[in-house]
Order: C-alpha cells, then structure tokens, then sequence
C-alpha cells in the first residue's frame, strides 16, 4: 500500500505441461494404408509465462475502482515420430521416408486489460460495472513460408449489475453484459479465418432464503446474438424464465 487506499498488486505466474501419445496407425482399405496421422504425434509439451499487476483505489468507503493488465505468453512444442507421407502430383504417387522431428507447433502472445468500478449509493444497494478488453496473436513457423497467416483478433466485453437487499431473506438481482469478438480475417493467402460476432444478454431476478439449507430464485433472461462471420446464419434472440430451488446438505 504506497498510500492510503491505494493499493498494488504485481503478480507473475510460470506453467509447464508436457502429454505423451500413444496413437495406433490410421487404419484404411485401400491400397495404400495411413501411416501419418495421428500416430505421428508423440508428445505435447506447453510452457507460458504471464506477468500482471493490478492497481487498485478505494478514495471513499461507499467507491472503489480497480485496474488489471495481464500478459501472456504460450510456446508449444511437438515431438513427431518417424512416418510414411503420401503424397500425389503430376508425377503419380509418391511415398516420403519422414524422420523423427520436434518443432515449434505455435506460439501465443496475449494482453488483457480489464478496469472494474464498484459503487454503494445507499443501504442495501450495490452497483458494478467491468470492462476489458483483449488483443491475442497465434503464431506458427509456417507464417514464415507463406503457408498459414497468424490467427490474431481482439475481444471487448462490457458488464453492469445492480443488486438490491430488499430485506434479509431476499435480494434483487439484474444484470446486462455485451461481448463482441473480431478475429475475422479476409487475408488474401492462407488460413484461417475467425469469428466476428456480438452477444448481448440481460437477466433479472429474486433469491429468497427460506432458511439456512434452502433458498428459492426467479429470474428472467434476455439474449441475443449476432455473427457476421456466419452472415445471419446463426443469429438469434432468446428469451428464459428459470425457477431455481436451492438444498444445502450437511453442516453451514
């Protein structure tokens, strides 16, 4: 805490996973059987790193703000086993002796930016509004050959809640969220290319406690969904009543 109701947070995060394979051959009727994938794959191994700090600043009792970046970076490597790889051209059929290789099958760079506003304008209400945004990039050795484009795009996602204790067995909730995602990609050469769409959703409901082990919930929903990508294949709109009754088992 550098000063009153300051507050910083720096965070840094380190993981490593590594996943064998065990894969037969493919397995065909024709004359010339698979010998490629998936027994090729042999092993998956993931490292990342991701640095973050978060920032936090709370000037009055009944307000407080906060502010998160997050960086991300993940490196994926292959082992391949040695295989048999058909191939056809103007030649006729041909049949290619693959060594046994490890590669770099990807890599990701990620930045995450996310602010959050919390506010109390009197007793018994609470209000919160969150907003971030993300920029990503999938890279792979092939890009450098021409052969497949990166796959790159960002997120925006915006949410708001009110929550209202009407007394101390029931409380208010409604809530309304927007997300839209553009990693569409009309590149002149190469794959692939990605999803543009916005999703809107709007919920509102009560949550009564009939006692300690149980609690009763209404609640209304409202959805919609648009995808240019898709060119107005999959959009809709959607409406939900939910009815929820809830049991706690066991000691509080």
């Amino acid at each position: 805490y550098p000063a009153r109701g300051w507050s910083i947070r720096p965070t840094w995060g380190f993981a490593q996973r590594s996943i064998d394979y065990d894969h037969v051959l493919d397995a065909d009727l024709s004359e010339w059987p698979g010998n490629g994938y998936p027994a090729m794959l042999a092993s998956r191994s993931t490292t990342g790193n991701d640095l973050g700090l978060q920032i936090g600043w709370k000037p009055l009792s009944w307000l407080q703000t906060r502010l998160t970046y997050r960086y991300d970076q993940q490196r994926y490597q292959s082992r391949l086993n040695g295989f048999i790889e058909e191939s056809w051209n103007e030649n006729g059929h041909q049949m290619l002796d693959r060594p046994p290789a490890s590669l770099v099958a990807g890599q990701l760079r990620a930045h995450y930016l996310e602010g959050t506003l919390t506010w109390t304008p009197a007793a018994r209400w609470f209000w919160s509004f969150t907003s971030s945004v993300t920029q990503s990039r999938m890279s792979t050795p092939l890009i450098d050959q021409q052969r497949l484009d990166a796959y790159e795009g960002s997120q925006f996602s915006q949410s708001t809640a009110w929550t209202y204790l009407i007394n101390a067995r029931t409380t208010f909730r409604s809530s309304y969220s927007w997300n839209h995602v553009d990693y569409e990609q009309n590149l002149p050469m190469g794959l692939p290319l990605g999803p543009r769409f916005d999703h809107h959703a709007f919920t509102a409901g009560l949550n009564h406690e009939v006692s300690e082990q149980s609690a009763l919930g209404l609640q209304y929903g409202f959805y919609r969904y648009t995808d240019k990508f898709l060119n107005g294949a999959a959009d809709y709109r959607a409406h939900g009543l939910f009815a929820t009754w809830t049991l706690r088992f066991g000691d509080q």
